[in-house]
């Protein structure tokens, strides 16, 4: 056992040293980065977003984040009863799909989703592959499926697979976001090789009045919904840049909309009913679409509003600008204040502070006092750290600072123990030979035979 002479040289050796640890381990181990990063949240107050790791080259940065003025409406593209024989069929074959695509995109529309899921028994294979065709010009197709949680699972579909991040990516607990592993339907038309997609409802999860799902689990995949996929291209945000911390908040970019999310991938939607732009989709064949729709301001959407369509299509195209108002309305980044760490010195020669303040007051004759100082002193340099990071917006070393009077505490203890134990071994050893000793003179002594 190591005996220690001086508990409080040795408490503030050992404060120090764990200090200095602390230090160094904060910025670069993922449970310390988190641990500081709550703690810095609690202490500036209000609950901010926080960005950056805390090191010197990548210092912590509050996000001041604001709806913006004015959400322009969302244009719905609806697909109606056609008594004048528009279309050759009810829902269009891909013939039609391509020629409303093509004329869209000739009007310099670049972004479109399709609400409802291209679905044919026996289609034409030469107009399926024109349809393709057009949809690739698109920058940003995205196509709308439902999915379902099956027993016989597949393979994370190649649009879904263009429009997802990969699990690893998120930060939070992803097991908890819904699970899904095929597109519901028979033969579902999954567009061009540049084509995109979302989901329109998650068969396996039970439809809410005041929230929607946003977020679903493929696989390794966490896949989009439609209006929230769409957005994402619109944006022209690369879908592995977008930032998801499951039970906080969705960033579609530094500068995009900050979503929050609960921890179940889901959003609530607006009390007050969005306005909606709404066009008949033969209009397009019309070449009579206003001109708003196609300047490309606001989301597009193909939507079916046909009183023989499924109900889940319908329910769908109705609830839709709720969705999008609460993506497109959510706050966005107005500014963001640095607060940067003290300088590396001025770092060092806080712990060293610190770590003598801490072992120096661990003098009282009862551990309980010691203990209480121990506690007090945590609490005075939180206080401080607060007041410091609060008005000279400069970020202490939290961790390293507040382990201090702790470390200092038991390292202390831990030598009072052992020079106790040590002075008891000493006493119990003198105790053995002064009676040894005293067994030696009262032994008698043999007489040697002459």
């Amino acid at each position: 056992m190591i005996r220690i002479e001086h508990p409080r040289l040795a408490g503030a050796v050992v404060a120090l040293g764990v200090g200095l640890l602390m230090l160094a381990g904060t910025p670069s181990i993922p449970a310390l980065e988190r641990a500081d990063r709550r703690v810095f949240s609690g202490l500036y107050g209000g609950n901010p977003e926080i960005e950056g790791m805390g090191s010197a080259t990548d210092p912590r940065q509050i996000v001041r984040a604001a709806p913006p003025a004015e959400v322009e409406p969302l244009s719905l593209l609806t697909l109606e009863e056609d008594p004048e024989g528009w279309f050759e069929a009810m829902p269009p074959p891909p013939s039609d799909v391509a020629v409303v695509l093509a004329r869209l995109h000739g009007a310099g529309l670049s972004h479109l989703g399709f609400g409802y899921p291209l679905q044919w028994e026996e289609p034409d294979v030469l107009a399926l592959q024109a349809m393709r065709g057009v949809m690739d010009r698109f920058d940003g197709l995205v196509l709308g499926f439902p999915l379902k949680d099956s027993t016989a699972g597949e393979p994370v579909a190649a649009p879904f697979l263009r429009a997802s991040i990969d699990e690893d990516r998120v930060s939070g607990d992803v097991t908890e976001l819904p699970v899904v592993n095929a597109v519901r339907g028979v033969a579902p038309e999954l567009g061009g090789r540049r084509t995109l997609a979302g989901f329109t409802r998650l068969e396996s999860e039970k439809e809410e009045s005041e929230r929607t799902y946003l977020l679903a689990r493929w696989g390794d995949r966490v896949v989009f919904s439609l209006p929230l996929a769409l957005e994402i291209a619109r944006l022209e945000l690369p879908f592995d840049e977008v930032d998801i911390e499951v039970g906080q908040v969705i960033r579609l970019g530094a500068n995009g909309p900050r979503i929050p999310i609960d921890f179940r991938g889901r959003a609530r939607l607006p009390e007050e009913i969005p306005e909606v732009n709404r066009v008949p989709l033969k209009a397009v064949i019309e070449e009579s679409v206003p001109s708003e729709v196609l300047e490309g301001r606001h989301p597009v959407l193909v939507a079916d509003g046909r009183v023989l369509a499924p109900k889940e299509d319908v329910a769908w195209a109705s609830g839709v600008a709720a969705v999008d108002a609460l993506i497109r309305s959510a706050p966005v980044r107005t500014s963001l204040t640095p607060v940067p760490r003290f300088h590396g010195l001025a770092e060092l020669g806080l712990l060293l502070g610190g770590a003598l303040m801490s072992a120096g007051l661990m003098r009282g004759r009862m551990i309980e006092l010691r203990a209480a100082t121990a506690a007090g002193l945590t609490v005075g340099l939180v206080v401080l750290s607060a007041v410091v990071l609060r008005q000279a917006h400069l970020h202490p070393p939290l961790l390293a600072l507040a382990v201090l009077p702790l470390s200092a505490f038991l390292a202390s203890e831990y030598a009072r123990w052992s020079n106790r134990v040590g002075v008891v071994k000493s006493d119990e050893q003198e105790t053995l030979v002064e009676k040894a000793a005293a067994a030696a003179k009262k032994k008698p002594r043999r007489k040697r035979k002459r």
